[in-house]
């Protein structure tokens, strides 16, 4: 594929989405003499903020519905990775051998693949391991691209591309099933974890957990695979992968397992045959244990690239940690409130409330991905540590329906309240909280009904506590 081969063409691009994503598509195309028509399900007024930066480029809009012409008769469709490639206009697209691409695709196609290729992936942590990554691989290497499903059009990085850069892709599942018929070969992989998501798209969790093992699927014994060893699962795909495997973990690895793990407040790292203490925690601060796991799985990328340890240490000591991820806000009558807004699945939340040894209050609530609740209500319902979950209602959350009738279901409905929004969620959520106790934003369900996404849902929980004291009245 050559930037040539876009000028002229019919191109729908199926989904603008509010995210960069698909403006960045469009835009790059656009800018390739590419004629444009962009269809979306959602309408003017909800993709205002999008369509107000795609205003300088000529581009036919289709919104609040798809039309079955809008995918005959055009040389090439782009869908959102959001999209299932089983959608019916797909189908019919295919059935008259229309070409369907993504734009991770099209970026993908377009590298010369010089250029080293890190790839990061799994449930939880990926967009926080990526940005690390890229961050430290900036302190020592002249250019490095970030791009991917963490909020930035990779397309709108192409022109930055040099022979010399590092580029640094967080992928999810669905983009990774677009990359698969390409043959995607990172230089490096990172899976941090394999956690039930997405069943609202996969099958079944066996073919969900396949789709992320593309990472390294085309891989060779002249790549790197870097997983969590404390990851069962992955330990059971390991076996599958043919390129050099390194391993994080909160435990003391075995001598014949390459990799960095954690022991009394110490990284090690464990080069096969002996161990070697690399840097003492003290130094930084972290607050949870998905910024250490982040931490590992970047350090071992920069030894790949044998990056001095100095810079590796100056490097995490001022990065600065991405929002709505176990989040620190305020501390407020010394109730001390986390955002957790990333937490879109059960075992996210699970996980966050295992990282805390205090009283707390859980707000949480959202839209289901057909995800089993039963774990992390047994854990709610029985923990004497929560003392109340602050469920948010809407009518599109079906999530929140299923977790109330599991609490019925357990007799556990005196340990549970229902709020309408995030404001009214907090102030109920305080209530019942004293000093030294905690306040957690951690939904473990999708955000759509109520915010755009769960990046929307994060800045609108922020904005509510920066606004605590003006608006709470108790």
């Amino acid at each position: 594929m050559k930037l040539n081969d876009f000028k002229n063409k019919k191109i729908t691009v199926m989904g603008i989405g509010l995210n960069e994503g698909g403006r960045g598509t469009i835009i790059f195309l656009s800018k390739l003499g590419a004629k444009i028509l962009a269809t979306d399900l959602k309408t003017e007024k909800e993709l205002a903020p999008s369509l107000k930066k795609l205003q300088p480029f000529k581009i036919k809009y289709v919104l609040g519905k798809h039309r079955r012409k809008d995918f005959l008769n055009v040389d090439l469709i782009i869908k959102n990775p959001a999209v299932s490639s089983n959608h019916p206009y797909l189908q019919i697209a295919l059935k008259h051998h229309i070409p369907i691409e993504s734009e991770i695709g099209i970026f993908y196609q377009l590298l010369n693949h010089q250029q080293p290729l890190i790839a990061v992936t799994g449930a939880k942590g990926k967009s926080t391991t990526a940005a690390l990554i890229a961050f430290i691989l900036k302190k020592y290497f002249k250019s490095v691209i970030l791009g991917g499903n963490i909020g930035i059009s990779i397309l709108n990085q192409y022109f930055k591309i040099k022979p010399s850069s590092f580029i640094v892709l967080e992928v999810s599942a669905q983009q990774l099933e677009d990359l698969k018929k390409h043959k995607f070969r990172p230089q490096v992989a990172i899976l941090t974890n394999i956690l039930e998501d997405h069943l609202d798209r996969y099958h079944s969790f066996k073919k969900y957990i396949q789709t992320k093992k593309i990472i390294f699927q085309f891989q060779t014994f002249k790549d790197y695979l870097i997983l969590n060893y404390d990851d069962q699962i992955l330990k059971n795909i390991s076996k599958s992968a043919k390129s050099k495997v390194y391993w994080f973990s909160f435990k003391q690895l075995p001598k014949s397992k390459k990799g960095i793990f954690v022991k009394n407040n110490n990284l090690m790292f464990n080069d096969g045959k002996k161990y070697k203490n690399f840097m003492n925690l003290k130094e930084f601060k972290i607050n949870h244990q998905f910024q250490l796991e982040a931490i590992m799985a970047a350090v071992l990328v920069a030894f790949i690239y044998q990056i001095p340890v100095s810079i590796i240490k100056k490097a995490i000591k001022e990065f600065k940690w991405l929002p709505y991820r176990l989040s620190y806000l305020k501390t407020f009558r010394g109730i001390k409130i986390y955002n957790d807004s990333t937490a879109t699945i059960p075992a996210a939340t699970l996980k966050a409330i295992k990282t805390f040894h205090q009283p707390l209050a859980l707000i949480m609530g959202g839209q289901d991905k057909k995800l089993n609740f039963n774990p992390l209500v047994e854990e709610l319902e029985t923990n004497p540590l929560i003392k109340k979950v602050i469920i948010l209602n809407h009518p599109r959350y079906d999530a929140s329906l299923k977790i109330k009738g599991l609490f019925k279901q357990k007799n556990g409905l005196n340990k549970i309240i229902e709020a309408n929004s995030l404001k009214e969620a907090l102030k109920k959520g305080i209530n019942f909280l004293k000093k030294g106790e905690i306040l957690l934003f951690s939904p473990a369900a999708a955000s759509f009904g109520m915010f755009q996404n769960e990046f929307d849902r994060g800045r609108e929980f922020t904005k509510v506590v920066k606004m605590l004291k003006y608006v709470y009245k108790g």
